[in-house]
């Protein structure tokens, strides 16, 4: 009986531990180009060639937002952090999203953003990495995982960030990055994920269990 428990327990804290594995990507390059819609002159507070950072943490094991959809999924949790020149990225949400032969042209995507609806006073408007593959075949599903972050499976592949002012719809500046360096980590938090405390608290509980029952033997 006791080393049912002991199987058993060692079984519950492995699922919870699975629960809070999270993966980190950290993008880096320069300024490629800068450009603005309609406003002039510019004001961002960088340059093309300044170098830049962005890094974003995502839970792969996160649920799917729109599962009734037959070719997209989004998922929401995890941050954006970085630099771009002397500018520091705030921490911000991310969302990602996988479409897989999304119509019209069957084309695969893999984006990650945050996105600001009403960017006051030239706040940052929008982070976004978008992978696109137009012969439809880097994705088989769309299903979330670190081995979709990876370049060299997609045809094109482009970091924007966006600035601008709710007063003036439409009007932003827009940096274009490019990236020289791509890496993707494993992160084995050391704080579980809320939904995990359930599963490592009855794990605990049947380590103590099992020990109980050895003492009395």
């Amino acid at each position: 009986m006791r080393h049912f428990l002991l199987g058993l327990a060692f079984f519950v804290f492995g699922s919870a531990s699975a629960q809070a594995a999270l993966f980190r990507v950290t993008v880096s390059g320069e300024v490629s180009q800068i450009f603005a819609l309609s406003i002039d002159p510019m004001i961002v507070p960088f340059e093309v060639g300044d170098a830049f950072e962005i890094s974003f943490v995502i839970d792969d094991q996160a649920a799917d937002q729109t599962p009734a959809s037959s070719y997209s999924s989004r998922y929401a949790g995890g941050s954006f952090d970085g630099y771009v020149g002397s500018y520091l990225i705030p921490t911000v949400p991310v969302t990602a999203g996988v479409l897989n032969n999304a119509p019209p042209d069957g084309d695969d995507y893999l984006f990650v953003q945050y996105r600001n609806s009403a960017p006051e006073d030239f706040d940052l408007a929008l982070i976004e990495l978008q992978f696109k593959d137009t012969s439809g075949a880097a994705l088989n599903s769309r299903d979330l995982s670190a081995d979709l972050f990876n370049p060299s499976l997609y045809t094109e592949f482009i970091i924007t960030l966006a600035f601008g002012n709710a007063s003036n719809a439409g009007e932003f500046y827009n940096t274009r990055l490019a990236y020289d360096r791509f890496i993707v980590e494993q992160i084995d938090s050391a704080v579980p994920l809320p939904a995990a405390f359930p599963l490592m608290l009855a794990g605990l509980g049947l380590f103590r269990l099992a020990g109980r029952k050895r003492k009395a033997s």
